[in-house]
């Protein structure tokens, strides 16, 4: 809300330096440490981090189910104790950015921006393989040993999650929009925007059903990633055939017609069949 009226260069900068700062803090305490000054934190404790997973192993695959929403409401809380950082260092200029995309015209005519997004595309897949590289070599030669805030590697983690993820959206991003230029792959990619559309009730859904799927089969845990992508491969074709049949009937899905309806404080019309009723609670909203 606070750039919705700033200009593309605003935006811009902002988005650029609220990316950039995670790693100038980063080196800022990296070059502390090197003159002596004491980081906070203390390095994790192995065996008592080995012990927590085998405890959420077994809650999750032969506990009750308030156990199991017990531990999850602990997992959210923990993960999300540097919410306060990561609201302004990480959501803020991914919003920012995808803001100045939105208004640069770029997806409502992309055919015109083809050379700039094929461009976009090769630095991202270039920087993205750089920085995972990066991340798999610190992994690989520092397996165990702690990384504390002021260290060098931890300076190298920082540049690797900063630069990785938003290169690797970039190139995917790209990527779509030079696919949805072929008719036939427009056509194979189509499917996808309705379960897009029902981001949020096909995440729920997600959620509640394999929770229940591996509380079952006792399963949580005990598969490796390629036998757990079995199920996920099958839900979320079934989702994807779901999405599409949904969307011909309603304009939303159903979490997302709550929200927006608690966001305007009206039921929003739910029948594609309604439509026309939009323009009257609109213009009463209004």
């Amino acid at each position: 809300m606070l750039f919705r009226k700033r200009t593309q260069k605003t935006i811009a900068i902002w988005a650029i330096t609220l990316s950039l700062l995670p790693l100038v803090i980063v080196t800022g305490a990296m070059i502390a440490a090197f003159f002596g000054v004491k980081m906070p934190g203390s390095p994790p404790d192995a065996a008592k981090a080995a012990a927590a997973i085998q405890s959420s192993i077994h809650i999750f695959r032969d506990g009750s189910y308030w156990g199991m929403a017990v531990r999850r409401f602990q997992d959210w809380v923990d993960a999300n104790k540097a919410l306060p950082f990561e609201i302004p260092l990480l959501v803020l200029p991914r919003f920012l950015a995808g803001l100045w995309v939105w208004r640069s015209g770029l997806l409502k005519d992309p055919g015109r921006y083809m050379p700039l997004v094929k461009r976009v595309m090769a630095w991202g897949l270039v920087i993205a393989l750089l920085a995972d590289s990066l991340r798999l070599y610190l992994q690989m030669h520092y397996r165990g040993t702690p990384m504390r805030l002021g260290s060098y590697q931890f300076a190298l983690g920082a540049l690797s999650f900063v630069t990785g993820p938003m290169s690797q959206a970039a190139f995917y991003a790209g990527g779509i929009l030079v696919l949805v230029q072929i008719p036939k792959w427009r056509t194979w990619l189509t499917p996808f925007g309705a379960v897009g559309q029902m981001a949020l009730t096909n995440y729920l859904t997600q959620s509640l059903f394999f929770v229940w799927f591996y509380r079952l089969t006792h399963s949580f845990g005990s598969v490796g990633p390629a036998l757990g992508l079995v199920p996920t491969v099958i839900f979320f074709a079934i989702q994807i055939w779901f999405s599409g049949w949904w969307l011909q009937r309603y304009r939303f899905g159903p979490a997302e017609w709550a929200w927006r309806s608690l966001t305007y404080g009206a039921a929003q019309p739910m029948r594609r069949s309604d439509q026309h009723l939009l323009y009257n609670v609109a213009g009463n909203v209004s």
